[in-house]
């Protein structure tokens, strides 16, 4: 298409022209069109992480405010619903005070327009797709959530010929660059899908919790590349399973996925 752009004429015909020779040199790339009765679905999921981030930064500011002013608390204690409002007691300046108050007032409004959103997204997705649904929740501590964030973002998983393509779709593989013999690496990380790459993240940092196998496998890895490398790798490592799952109608196999790098 950057041909069209960077003529100095321009007029209905050239454009058809140059149109029909990008198809007919099969140059003109084909998009997939998501089913339109999934898209409502997918896009309120969508909607729903952008308020569970909203949530999380009010998490996130009240520990800061605290650590701020020399008071450590845990994730735990702002979660906690029962005592999460007394924290505030333990500030003495009255502006810390209603900051705090403010970031609880978005916790406690996001958790309840969440629930009924939640339980409306699981209601649907059990007609869409129920097998797909159950070999992804075969995977550790993958939650029926991200399960159904990983189920809609993919739409069908046979449009991606091989675990390659999925894996850049999914941005968990980096772009490689190559001009005159020298390669480099960067840019361009942005192509792909944010949602599946938020999701298959997420799931090296709960897998461990659930699975001592993962666990051992994901420590064995930091000690062997270093943390960020390892997490890349096992982060990669997900996404090529997930893809086969699907392909092959199969659930996850906690043994094959670690006993390649593990000899």
């Amino acid at each position: 298409m950057k041909t069209i752009h960077g003529g100095k004429k321009k007029n209905d015909k050239i454009d058809s022209k140059k149109i029909a020779d990008l198809m007919r040199a099969n140059h003109l790339p084909v998009g997939y069109v998501y089913p339109k009765q999934l898209r409502a679905t997918r896009d309120l999921l969508r909607r729903r992480i952008r308020f569970i981030t909203i949530r999380a930064e009010a998490y996130t500011h009240i520990q800061t405010v605290f650590r701020q002013n020399c008071t450590i608390i845990s994730p735990g204690d702002v979660k906690n619903k029962k005592t999460r409002r007394q924290l505030s007691a333990k500030l003495n300046d009255k502006q810390l005070i209603s900051s705090i108050e403010m970031d609880l007032d978005v916790i406690d409004n996001f958790d309840a327009l969440l629930k009924p959103i939640e339980a409306e997204i699981r209601a649907k997705a059990k007609h869409h797709d129920r097998t797909t649904l159950n070999l992804l929740f075969t995977v550790p501590e993958i939650g029926d959530m991200m399960s159904l964030v990983i189920l809609y973002e993919i739409g069908d998983i046979n449009r991606f010929p091989s675990p390659q393509n999925f894996s850049s779709y999914c941005r968990i593989v980096k772009c490689e660059r190559e001009s005159g013999g020298k390669k480099t690496k960067g840019g361009f990380q942005k192509i792909g899908n944010p949602y599946l790459k938020w999701a298959l993240s997420e799931i090296i940092i709960h897998a461990p919790t659930t699975s001592p196998a993962i666990k051992k496998f994901i420590v064995f890895m930091i000690e062997k590349a270093g943390k960020k490398t390892a997490q890349r790798i096992i982060t990669h490592k997900f996404g090529v399973a997930i893809y086969y799952m699907l392909k092959n109608k199969q659930g996850f196999d906690e043994q094959r996925f670690i006993q390649s790098e593990m000899k």
